[in-house]
Order: C-alpha cells, then sequence, then structure tokens
C-alpha cells in the first residue's frame, strides 16, 4: 500500500480539494484495499460528505496493513449475519466479498446465512431434504438466491 500512497500522493499533488482526491484514490482501488473502503463508495454514490484526506489515508493504512486479514473478514462476516437481510441478492454482494477471506468452513459459513435468511426461503428448505441442500457455503447462497 505504501508504494501505491507514494504514487498517489505524486498523481493528485496539484490537487487540493480534498473529496476531490479522496474520489479519484478510491477510482485506482482494487481487490482487499477496495473492499476494506467500501463504505466510501456508499458515501459518493448518496453524495455524501467524505471526511478528511488524511483521515482517508490513515483508514486505508491501517485497514490494509492489518496483518491479521482473516480476522477482520471474520468479523465483517459476524457484523453481517448479526440480523436477518430482506434482500437476499444486497447480502450477497457484501457476504461475498469477505466469506473467502474470513477461513470459516463451509458448514460455519452456511449456518451464518441460514441465521439472516427470510422465513418464506427457509419454509421452501423445510421442504426439501436436507441430503439434496448444497454443501458450500458459495452454492447454498446462490440457491438461497434462486429461491428469493
Amino acid at each position: 500500500i505504501k508504494e501505491w500512497l507514494e504514487q498517489v500522493y505524486l498523481y493528485l499533488d496539484d490537487v487540493t480539494d480534498e473529496q476531490l482526491r479522496i474520489k479519484l484514490s478510491l477510482s485506482y482501488l482494487e481487490g482487499d484495499a477496495h473492499d476494506y473502503m467500501d463504505d466510501y463508495y456508499v458515501k459518493v454514490q448518496a453524495t455524501q460528505p467524505l471526511g478528511m484526506w488524511a483521515d482517508f489515508v490513515s483508514r486505508l493504512t491501517t485497514s490494509y496493513d492489518t496483518k491479521d486479514k482473516p480476522r477482520e473478514a471474520w468479523l465483517e462476516v459476524e457484523c453481517l449475519t448479526k440480523t436477518p437481510w430482506m434482500d437476499m441478492s444486497k447480502f450477497a454482494e457484501k457476504f461475498k466479498k469477505w466469506a473467502n477471506k474470513s477461513a470459516l468452513s463451509d458448514v460455519d459459513l452456511i449456518e451464518k446465512i441460514c441465521h439472516i435468511t427470510p422465513d418464506k426461503i427457509l419454509q421452501v428448505h423445510a421442504g426439501m431434504d436436507e441430503k439434496q441442500w448444497p454443501t458450500t457455503w458459495e452454492a447454498y447462497l446462490d440457491w438461497d438466491l434462486d429461491i428469493e
């Protein structure tokens, strides 16, 4: 991340507007770094203020340089699966970003998906033989999305 930030500082040397600096930086983020800054993309889409450039850089370096990335991903999964979601596609979009990085097993991830699944989908599950249920979290989530 340090190399990337050095390049960004060079590119943005003449940009004084902090909001524009953040937006331009966001446009170059990829992979895990993009995922860690997900809430900024939501703010951009909602045309909300993005805060100060120094705070953005601090958050990016702190988040991205975290040594325990599986733990951070696990915490994101925990947060996403605390309460039921009515829109499984929105849940799936966020969940997929973190599930593989969390180092949780398929069984554990499926259990977490079940915890937030709307009752109407769970009723369809109940009407099927458990032996026919998908055994990987990706297939299970896709199955729920198909039912929805």
